[in-house]
């Protein structure tokens, strides 16, 4: 399944990557700044590719463009 593919992080390594605390992370994935994934019970995770220049930079324009959810985003 996707969401346990090599590629996808926990909201701490994004913190870590970004040089943020875990609330800036938190309100990233409320602000659909940041493409993140999870099931029912389970903690989010973030496909690491997003946090590589250029697409970090444009991902945020790129989601709100999609106008999918998520998970048809990530697809």
């Amino acid at each position: 399944m996707r969401l346990y593919a090599a590629d996808m992080i926990f909201a701490d390594d994004v913190a870590k990557l970004l040089g943020v605390k875990a609330v800036v992370v938190d309100d990233l994935v409320r602000k659909r700044r940041v493409l993140a994934v999870r099931l029912p019970g389970e903690t989010w995770r973030f496909p690491a590719w997003q946090f590589v220049e250029p697409l970090k930079s444009f991902l945020p324009a790129i989601l709100a463009g999609l106008g999918y959810g998520d998970w048809g985003a990530l697809a």
